[in-house]
């Protein structure tokens, strides 16, 4: 019945109250050029992939390769891949709100990058509007428009970067801190946080990114460290704001980037190889959606560079860091260090130092995990 209902509707060409400002500079849609409709469009394409199996089995197969025109904003199998596994087996299980969700991409009529210049919005035949925009590039409900103008026999599809979701059949997204709680395997984390009085923080406006290690993660760190940590709200803070960086920092984003500054002050080393790893942590499953961010999730907790002495200044400068220490007590003193997550026997840091303004110096590479540094006093 939806299918007979959207099919009559698009025939009779719904006015299109849309409102999309569409700044592409492809190729003007000529519907005779193509004699493929647009699931045949799709499927010759090669990653459309999930999107035809959803339209498969919502029973839109039909109604697609009607007379229409349409229009389709196609997400591509990487775009359905950002959906959570639940929720889109649920939806493929699910024919009828998956074919509210799959409409929701469907806009009666032809409308082509030359045509919805002047546009801001659009009625889908769902029933709701997506919302359009146009700054770096341009977004449909916040997707990113990939490609545009691909012709098809009956209408024109454009190329989106993730799946719409009508307000009727979306997630209710919640902010960081009650995100992780549903999620159940970040018990620690969450203990942590309300420890060091960081609960409001995380729920502020934001927005924030999160690397937020798992309850295995923790349990990696030595149980001395870990209820020393619990037991010390300020040192306790300042290793959680070491997780935390200011703004919306997606995967993409971080692929692209060597270092990021947290709120704490300090920045963790980026690096892309087998996976992507945050100072050496491997980043397990990224992008998940906060009210308030997005949260990339970890297997080892983060340490920053600590000062473990008065006198022993440790600063981390990109992939660097400066150790530095007062000489004008006298005395000599041996620089040792140890992996700060997993604690374990000091071992002498064998570089020699370089005299400084204030005393003696010290320059490394970071190796991942940040460590712990101690002066040791020798005869």
């Amino acid at each position: 019945m939806i299918a007979k209902n959207v099919q009559t509707a698009l025939r009779d060409g719904a006015l299109l109250t849309l409102g999309v400002v569409f700044l592409w500079g492809g190729s003007k849609t000529a519907l005779a050029d193509n004699d493929k409709d647009i699931p045949e469009t799709l499927g010759s394409r090669g990653n459309f992939t999930t999107l035809l199996a959803a339209v498969e089995a919502a029973g839109l197969v039909e109604t697609l390769q009607g007379e229409g025109p349409f229009t389709l904003f196609a997400p591509t199998d990487e775009a359905f891949a950002k959906v959570p596994t639940e929720t889109l087996t649920g939806l493929l299980s699910d024919p009828e709100q998956l074919s509210q969700v799959l409409l929701y991409h469907v806009v009666s009529g032809s409308v082509d990058s030359a045509t919805v210049v002047s546009l801001s919005s659009a009625v889908t035949v769902q029933g709701q509007s997506v919302a359009i925009s146009v700054g770096d590039g341009v977004q449909v409900d916040g997707a990113n428009v990939m490609e545009a103008d691909l012709g098809a026999s009956n209408g024109i599809v454009h190329v989106i970067d993730s799946v719409l979701l009508p307000a009727s059949v979306a997630p209710e997204v919640f902010d960081i801190p009650s995100e992780l709680a549903k999620r159940g395997n970040f018990s620690t984390l969450l203990a942590a946080v309300e420890a060091a009085g960081l609960v409001e923080t995380l729920q502020g406006e934001g927005p924030f990114t999160l690397f937020a290690p798992t309850d295995e993660a923790f349990a990696k760190v030595p149980t001395e460290t870990l209820t020393g940590l619990l037991s010390d709200p300020e040192q306790l803070s300042q290793v959680l704001l070491y997780h935390v960086v200011s703004g919306s920092v997606d995967s993409a984003t971080v692929v692209s980037l060597s270092s990021a500054v947290t709120v704490q002050g300090q920045s963790v080393a980026i690096s892309v190889g087998d996976g992507v790893q945050v100072d050496g942590a491997n980043v397990m499953e990224a992008d998940l959606g906060a009210s308030n961010g997005i949260v990339h999730v970890i297997d080892s907790v983060l340490v920053p560079v600590t000062e473990s002495e008065t006198r022993l200044l440790v600063r981390q400068q990109g992939r660097e860091i400066l150790i530095s220490w007062d000489t004008s007590g006298g005395g000599n003193y041996a620089l040792e260090t140890r992996e700060s997550a997993t604690g374990g026997e000091w071992a002498r840091v064998e570089k020699e130092p370089e005299t400084s303004a204030s005393g003696l110096s010290v320059r490394l590479e970071t190796g991942g995990a940040g460590a712990f540094f101690r002066l040791r006093e020798v005869q």
